[in-house]
């Protein structure tokens, strides 16, 4: 009989953490559509704030997402168009 303690917890849907403030790495790169890996790289590139509140946990505001996504819009002038 497994107890409730040995149980892996199910995955979060997007619907189920895009309301949240804060994050895990995890799930904004499920957000996101990123690899944990992916979210690292924006955080160690300056790119995305992220708080480390223990050795094992690091949070991300959603706040700080939208503000990554809102500060880097694509210019229409440096897209090539296909001919």
């Amino acid at each position: 009989c497994r107890n409730s303690f040995t149980k892996k917890p199910s995955k979060k849907t997007v619907e189920d953490i895009k309301d949240k403030e804060y994050l895990t790495v995890s799930e904004a790169a499920q957000l996101l559509g990123f690899t944990r890996d992916g979210v690292y790289k924006l955080i160690y590139r300056g790119l995305l704030k992220a708080h480390r509140i223990t050795s094992h946990w690091t949070v991300i505001y959603r706040k700080d997402i939208d503000e990554m996504i809102m500060a880097r819009p694509i210019d229409p002038s440096g897209i090539s168009k296909k001919d």
